[in-house]
């Protein structure tokens, strides 16, 4: 299932990305 990774880090990123914006604002 090599789906499984690329999906969970994009999942991560963008987990990180909206945690990111609502420590700025």
């Amino acid at each position: 299932m090599p789906a499984t990774t690329p999906t969970r880090l994009i999942m991560r990123r963008v987990v990180g990305g909206i945690s990111r914006v609502v420590h700025l604002n």
